[in-house]
């Protein structure tokens, strides 16, 4: 681990050190970035097809917390591999937009259910400062929620299994652009 944490250490410091003042990641045909969620990392490639447009994916692994909208800071929603296909839309200068669907192995309470598979769309606004990016990603998911129901005597009455969909919020995502 430490290993690997040094490398990408020494890649963003050489990169930093040795850019071009012209550097500009929105004039690039392939764009690549790694960002840093909250315990989780991902890596993200587009491929620029016109000056505002470029279609790519995003590799997330990690313990990725994502928070419901709709009520208080939750950590039991979280997200351990998610894999996106993304629409990139590029803003003159400074600001980009990330939407497409994604899928996500977690879970939504916590590790107390099982581990299963998420399904949804996220949108992702960032801004750029030199190569570095900072921004928040939205996500609408679809999951599978089991309920059992029991007795007074604690004898299995039934099985419950409903289809949720929530809003969730990824608060804070710094990134470095290459």
């Amino acid at each position: 681990m430490k290993k690997t944490l040094l490398i990408l250490f020494s890649i963003i410091t050489i990169n930093l050190y040795s850019q071009d003042k012209d550097y500009s990641f929105f004039t690039q045909k392939n764009q690549h970035s790694f960002s840093l969620e909250p315990l989780a990392v991902s890596y993200d490639y587009t491929y620029r097809f016109s000056e505002q447009f470029g279609v790519g994916a995003r590799l997330k692994t990690g313990i990725g917390f994502r928070f419901p909208i709709s009520t208080y800071i939750d950590f039991d929603i979280i997200d351990l591999i998610t894999l996106q296909i993304q629409y990139r839309f590029l803003f003159p200068e400074k600001f980009h937009i990330d939407i497409g669907p994604e899928i996500s192995l977690g879970t939504m309470d916590g590790f107390n259910d099982i581990i299963g598979l998420n399904y949804g769309f996220s949108a992702a606004g960032f801004y750029h400062y030199k190569r570095f990016q900072f921004g928040l990603r939205i996500h609408g998911v679809m999951y599978y929620d089991y309920h059992n129901e029991y007795d007074n005597d604690g004898n299995h009455q039934q099985s419950i299994e409903e289809t949720v969909f929530e809003v969730l919020i990824t608060p804070i995502v710094i990134g470095f652009n290459f």
